[in-house]
């Protein structure tokens, strides 16, 4: 994925976070510099609209040959609708820094339906804090079934001369409970 790429996170219901995992490797022969100059470096989030950030900036700062640093970000949206983010990667890369990527999704109501017949008035009242404790149960187990991990993978080598070429790809992990 080329700088300045937009991913598109697809749809989450009411207002799940979006949980990402970045991954910046460096598959080139010299170490890489991440930039930590100024106070939010070496990442930082710009042009938030509807969806609220949280970043936890990398460990390090210098990424050796043939490794890499990960670090998360995760995307709240802040109402049932279209939201979009811009994360910017500041490094000692001559053409691409800053790494610029924009997140983009759209949060939807899922709509519970309505069961008005429903009766916990008969019984022992046991069987009804049962169900009620069943049905709280199934709803965590579909609430983390539906959890998506992301990952970007910025690749990069590094060339004679100082320059810096790379790569950019996303992958997306559907979260299985086992």
């Amino acid at each position: 994925m080329a700088s300045g790429a937009t991913l598109d996170l697809g749809e989450h219901f009411n207002k799940e976070p979006y949980d990402l995992i970045i991954r910046i490797q460096n598959v080139g022969s010299t170490d890489l510099t991440l930039d930590t100059s100024l106070p939010g470096y070496p990442c930082e989030v710009s042009a938030e609209s509807g969806v609220n950030c949280i970043l936890n900036q990398p460990a390090g700062a210098t990424i050796p040959a043939g490794t890499y640093l990960e670090f998360t970000i995760s995307l709240k949206p802040t109402a049932n609708a279209a939201w979009s983010s811009q994360l910017d990667v500041h490094s000692d890369d001559p053409d691409e820094s800053p790494y610029t990527i924009t997140f983009m999704g759209v949060s939807t109501k899922k709509d519970g339906g309505s069961d008005e017949s429903c009766s916990t008035g008969a019984g022992t009242g046991l069987s009804g804090i049962a169900m009620l404790g069943l049905m709280s149960l199934l709803g965590l187990a579909v609430r983390a079934a539906r959890r998506r991990v992301q990952r970007v993978k910025i690749s990069g080598a590094s060339m004679p001369g100082g320059m810096y070429t790379g790569s950019y790809t996303a992958e997306t992990s559907v979260y299985e409970p086992g």
